[in-house]
């Protein structure tokens, strides 16, 4: 069993009159809902837990953020802002050495008020400081006018990347760089793919895509791509990042491999890291994730992060989208986070975007 340290967690003061801490460490007994006191901008409470605790608040006599989904964290310093969890303070430069990566399937145009769900991914994007995005479901309509080329592609007007990082450009002067491929025709109207986006400072040296299934047929719903980008990160050096999303069922198992043998050749040009982000229609613990593991090539980045966690649902009640870190890269999981929960509350940033929650990784370097 793990000896007690010292936790301190502190909740961003956005005009709430109180704010409490309920918290558990899944090995002693802790106090529950124990009032924090305020310093500066900041709620604050230091406490003594052993491992990883799992806490929630209570603002103003409400839950967040909600009774059944809590925060999780093995690392000693803890900030909450807007929802989004921060080893550092938010508030000031942030320190060198971080890597906060964010994936999340769209939906492909299924939700109601589309457009105001992309917007709520950029406001995510850019109040939680995210440097890579992998985006899977991410399409563009059929029908929809042209109004660009990007690595050949048409670009059309509907285009979901396109939207989130042109709401980043115009609402927070952020230039994300991005890049998006498709792989088959969604819900028969969209041509449905993956996308991958690039904080300012970080160089993006080029994507590539490549079919991991049997089938390349745009009218399959089992030809799946990977989806590649390149990225030389200050500090750290190459990264590669990849976006997929992987059929359910018979197919899979070969993709996986494929995907593997794929994302490995690429390792010997990008030797400082590499992490696999997506939808993997596959349960934690069942035959895909053991297939993924297997050989000890790839890592579970979340259950690193979230030992407790390696069973929180991303999908209906089941966790199956992840992120995979390539063994041997110069990057350590610090903090997990699921994001867009279905439920309101009083920060709005957790608006449900999809049908599946995000998934956000903190890592060191």
């Amino acid at each position: 069993m793990a000896l007690p340290c010292e936790f301190t967690i502190r909740f961003f003061d956005a005009g709430y009159s109180d704010v409490s801490l309920d918290y558990d460490d899944g090995a002693t007994e802790l106090e529950e809902a124990p009032s924090m006191s305020k310093e500066g901008p900041w709620f604050v409470r230091s406490l003594r837990a052993a491992g990883e605790i799992a806490f929630r608040f209570l603002i103003d006599g409400n839950f967040y953020p909600s009774s059944s989904v809590p925060y999780r964290a093995l690392c000693r310093d803890i900030w909450v802002k807007e929802g989004i969890v921060f080893d550092y303070d938010p508030l000031l430069p942030r320190p060198q050495g971080r890597l906060r990566v964010l994936s999340v399937n769209l939906h492909t145009y299924q939700e109601s008020d589309a457009l105001m769900r992309l917007k709520k991914v950029a406001e995510f994007i850019a109040l939680g400081q995210v440097d890579v995005v992998a985006l899977q479901e991410c399409a563009q309509s059929r029908a929809s006018p042209v109004v660009e080329q990007r690595s050949g592609l048409d670009i059309r007007e509907d285009n979901m990347a396109r939207i989130i990082a042109g709401e980043l450009k115009d609402r927070f002067g952020l230039d994300y760089s991005w890049y998006w491929d498709w792989s088959h025709y969604g819900f028969d109207y969209y041509e449905e793919g993956s996308a991958l986006m690039g904080r300012p400072g970080i160089s993006f040296l080029g994507g590539q895509t490549r079919y991991v299934s049997q089938s390349g047929s745009k009218t399959s719903i089992d030809s799946r791509t990977a989806l590649a980008g390149f990225y030389d990160i200050p500090g750290l050096g190459k990264l590669d990042v990849f976006s997929i999303h992987l059929s359910w069922g018979a197919p899979q198992g070969a993709q996986i491999d494929a995907l593997k043998a794929y994302s490995l050749e690429r390792a010997l040009q990008s030797p400082s890291a590499a992490i696999i982000c997506g939808d993997f229609n596959m349960n934690y613990g069942e035959a895909g994730y053991k297939r993924m593991l297997s050989g000890g090539q790839w890592l579970d980045a979340y259950a690193l992060a979230s030992p407790r966690g390696v069973k929180d649902p991303t999908f209906s009640s089941n966790r199956i989208d992840y992120q995979f870190l390539r063994a041997g890269s110069a990057l350590k999981p610090l903090l997990a986070q699921r994001v867009f929960l279905p439920q309101s509350g009083p920060e709005a940033v957790f608006t449900r975007v999809s049908d599946h929650l995000g998934v956000l990784i903190h890592y060191l370097y």
